[in-house]
């Protein structure tokens, strides 16, 4: 079926491609045309986020990382804490000492956490789903809504400007029978851009570790932890002038994997099958000389199979929104969002249906060239709910401390909010429709100063931030069933700091990066009158986080080492248990051939350098030292 599946798939790809292609070939001519301008952009509503930090990933490193998973990228790339379950199996992200369902992941603008978990599997979303990558930390929901106490990750997907027709193929093999297969074909015209993926993965993922649940601590071979996915992700852009774009993305996934158990239970064979289609559709037009009228549509549906229980979810998404430009110094955005959303879930009972609407209001002015202030608010309209506000203020410093250094301090303050999941107020038994939504409020403030010579530049940022969430949800034991409750009262406490460092040399540079994250997140409050939690470190919340890298480039070779620090964590509310402190050394190794209209990539990645042991959850045994190799061909079909 797997095999079948995949040959239909294939063919569809180099289908399109040839049509694409065919068509490319029928509209050029001799003469040399020049593409249209294309509103190319990241995230629309970062530019109002004033007064927070926004981390955009090394595109360089990305692209060389791209048979990895979105979880493993940011557990290796960033100071971010994935939840692993396993080699491979659930990854679940922690965010400024938040819980996964309380950050927000983006695919184009799409809220990709499913509305029955309220999170989203980052061990499902392969890197290039998007070619560009951006974190935002902080409470998000005024220009979000739901999901965004903690933070967002975004993803988007932006064709190159290069006119032309070209194919690439890569093909990767790696330790534990790993095989990664990645097949990309693009054409452009004057006035079009399409581009069309496929990709597959097979890992049988059976890696010797030491089973310390048992007498003697064995070593012994990983069982029912295989993981197989393919997908095609086409898309296309229209410009017919300079006034108007359209963009249609499409994506599936499919998704299996045998569930990997802990080491006290090695004999149970539990399997999991994802399916996940995404359908966006964004159009964008100027409106008169001051305003720009942007409106998004999008479909998507998620089905999960674990074992023989099978859960879907399909949602239906309309946003509008419209940009003024007043002047070059302030600017206002005003627009709306409706998504319905309809749940199929065995221990439901029936068919769940939920309707939500948003409207927001954004404004941004620059006063004096040093000064930057920002406003924005959000309601959410739930039946059956009374979502707070969320408003946001932020402020933005800078100044030029001579013609090389510049220094520039940021603050913001925020409340954010999260409505209850469908599987919090419907699940049988134990659901409750009555539940309030969480709520929090931020404040952080941010110090970055930036040195600038002839061939190098140093940089330096800290950031300080408090965070109170009120009405966590928590499932509780009820006798005989679990049952949600509003029950956590957190306060967080954290910094975070960076540095980094680049100088040019002849063809190429090197760089030198070090990041550090401290979460103290903290319940206040006992939850019964015999609970050991008040005043205890989150579960799985690292106290400390600390990413550092070396890269250097030069004549097209890429050497890069990268060292991770996970701090103590504990598996248990009451802290009494622990999991040690972990560090993780890999080495990636690339060189590029340009030879005519071809061009090929080597690669060699060797992951957990030293071989260290560690458990990321608790009794899930991790692979040691293993590799991976890839190669790559591209060829630009312009002259053929």
């Amino acid at each position: 079926m797997y095999c079948f599946q995949n040959k239909v798939a294939l063919r569809a790809v180099v289908g399109l491609f040839v049509c694409l292609s065919s068509e490319a070939k029928s509209q050029a001519t001799d003469s040399v045309r020049v593409l249209r301008q294309v509103l190319v952009r990241g995230i629309g509503e970062s530019r109002f986020a004033v007064g927070s930090t926004t981390c955009q990933l090394d595109s360089l490193i990305v692209s060389r990382l791209s048979g990895s998973s979105l979880g493993e990228l940011l557990m290796r790339q960033s100071t971010l804490y994935m939840r692993q379950y396993g080699a491979g199996m659930l990854a679940s992200i922690s965010m400024r000492g938040t819980g996964p369902s309380q950050t927000a992941l983006f695919w184009n603008g799409i809220n990709l956490n499913l509305p029955t978990l309220g999170q989203i599997d980052y061990s499902t979303v392969p890197i290039f789903a998007g070619n560009n990558i951006i974190i935002q930390p902080g409470s998000q929901s005024a220009l979000y809504g739901s999901d965004a106490i903690g933070g967002t990750v975004h993803i988007t997907q932006q064709l190159g400007l290069k006119q032309g027709r070209q194919v690439s193929l890569q093909q990767e093999i790696g330790s534990f029978s790993r095989y990664f297969t990645h097949l990309q074909a693009t054409a452009s015209h004057s006035t079009w851009q399409a581009q069309a993926n496929f990709y597959q993965l097979y890992h049988q993922n059976d890696f010797p570790f030491r089973n310390i649940a048992k007498a003697g601590a064995p070593i012994e071979r990983q069982q029912n932890a295989a993981t197989h996915y393919w997908g095609v992700m086409p898309q296309c852009y229209w410009q017919p002038d300079n006034k108007r774009q359209f963009s249609l993305k499409a994506w599936y996934h499919h998704h299996w994997r045998q569930v990997q158990p802990t080491m006290a239970a090695q004999e149970v064979r539990d399997q999991q099958q994802d399916e996940n289609f995404r359908l966006v559709a964004d159009y964008e037009q100027l409106s008169g000389r001051k305003g720009i009228l942007r409106l998004k549509s999008a479909w998507v549906f998620d089905e999960i199979v674990f074992n023989a229980s099978r859960s879907t979810m399909k949602r239906y998404l309309g946003q509008m929104r419209h940009q003024w430009d007043w002047s070059p110094n302030f600017t206002t955005e005003i627009g709306s969002q409706l998504q319905h959303a309809a749940a199929k879930v065995n221990a439901y009972g029936k068919e769940v249906h939920e309707q939500r609407a948003d409207w927001f209001a954004l404004a941004r002015f620059c006063a004096k060239q040093s000064w930057l202030f920002s406003a924005t608010i959000r309601q959410t309209i739930v039946p059956g709910f009374s979502a707070p506000v969320a408003p946001a203020l932020g402020i933005q410093w800078q100044d030029c401390l001579g013609e090389k250094h510049s220094l520039t301090w940021k603050v913001q303050i925020s409340k954010g909010y999260r409505v209850p999941t469908l599987n919090d107020r419907f699940w049988q038994p134990g659901g409750k429709p009555n539940l309030r939504p969480e709520h929090s409020y931020n404040a952080e403030t941010t110090f970055t100063w930036k040195g600038n010579a002839k061939l190098s530049s140093l940089q330096g940022t800290i950031t300080l931030f408090r965070l109170w969430v009120r009405d966590w949800i928590l499932w509780l034991p009820q006798g005989s069933f679990w049952s949600p409750e509003n029950a956590r009262q957190v306060r967080v406490t954290g910094a975070e700091a960076h540095v980094s460092y680049q100088r040019f040399i002849t063809k190429g540079f090197w760089r030198a990066e070090a990041h550090y994250a401290f979460n103290q997140s903290l319940n206040l409050y006992p939850l019964s009158s015999n609970d050991r939690s008040a005043g205890k470190q989150l579960p799985y919340t690292p106290l400390h986080r600390a990413f550092a890298a070396a890269c250097v480039f030069w004549r097209q070779w890429l050497v890069q080492m990268d060292v991770n620090y996970t701090g103590l964590r504990y598996p248990t509310a009451d802290n009494e248990t622990w999991l040690e402190p972990f560090t993780i050394t890999n080495l990636l190794i690339s060189k590029d051939w340009q030879l005519k209209r071809w061009r090929l990539q080597a690669l060699f990645r060797l992951n957990n350098l030293f071989n260290t042991s560690y458990q990321n959850f608790q009794l899930r045994a991790m692979p040691g030292r293993h590799f991976q190799a890839s190669i790559m061909v591209q060829t630009n079909f312009n002259n053929w």
